[in-house]
């Protein structure tokens, strides 16, 4: 599934869970943590902490792709 931009900031703010693939790969947001806005590959080390959604959808790159030119390519698979 596919989803919009706007859709995306409403499930950062919900605080959401997030699993999508990109590319073959799978990643997942978590947006509910003390830390921040936590973006990852699925089983890897390489989390990435934003402070808030406005940082996240500035600055978070999947794959060197920035998050928002990547939303057409990324298929949700699961949110909450």
């Amino acid at each position: 599934m596919i989803i919009e931009k706007n859709e995306l900031i409403n499930l950062i703010d919900e605080g959401a869970d997030i699993e999508f693939s990109f590319r073959g790969e799978m990643y997942t947001v978590l947006a509910w943590t003390p830390d921040g806005i936590v973006i990852g590959k699925q089983n890897s080390s390489s989390d990435e902490i934003f402070q808030d959604c406005k940082t996240f959808l500035k600055k978070c790159k999947i794959e060197g792709v920035p998050i928002m030119e990547a939303l057409p390519e990324m298929d949700i698979l699961y949110h909450s």
